[in-house]
């Protein structure tokens, strides 16, 4: 009996928290590029307790940062709609036109934010790394039907 309110209290818990997440992806996806990238600068204010030249300067580089994953998602969606693998020169150019955006945004941002700042922000960044990849690793498990280890009698 214990197990069974134990399950129904884990798929009632695991279903809220399901069922916010695809409420904030409708909200997000209503916001323009300019709402967006105001967002992410006062979170980034208040985590990093930025002065208003830094949020005016921190401004164009989030609007820019948000139009590039725009473009790269039209990019990965027009391989899919064209049902057609992209070949390693496509991939290989996609990752490189990635990763070249990340390095000028960490150098402009290098540029604005203080050292302390910096360093903070380079800290936030990696928790939210470390959390994106458990999130991805729990997706692949219950993809495989192993996001529940049995116990053995």
């Amino acid at each position: 009996m214990r197990r069974i309110s134990t399950l129904v209290l884990f798929v009632f818990a695991f279903t809220i928290s399901l069922h916010a997440q695809k409420h904030m992806k409708r909200i997000n996806a209503k916001l323009s590029s300019e709402q967006r990238a105001t967002l992410a600068v006062k979170k980034m204010t208040l985590a990093l307790d930025l002065n208003e030249s830094q949020q005016n300067k921190l401004l164009p580089l989030f609007k820019n940062q948000i139009n590039f994953r725009k473009e790269i998602a039209q990019t990965k969606a027009s391989f899919r709609s064209n049902d057609k693998k992209p070949s390693s020169d496509d991939l290989f150019a996609l990752q490189n036109k990635q990763l070249d955006q990340r390095i000028s945004f960490r150098n402009a941002l290098k540029n604005i934010l203080s050292e302390n700042q910096f360093n903070k922000f380079q800290k936030m960044s990696k928790m939210k790394m470390r959390r994106g990849k458990k999130r991805i690793q729990m997706a692949e498990r219950t993809k495989r039907g192993r996001g529940f280890k049995q116990r053995g009698k």
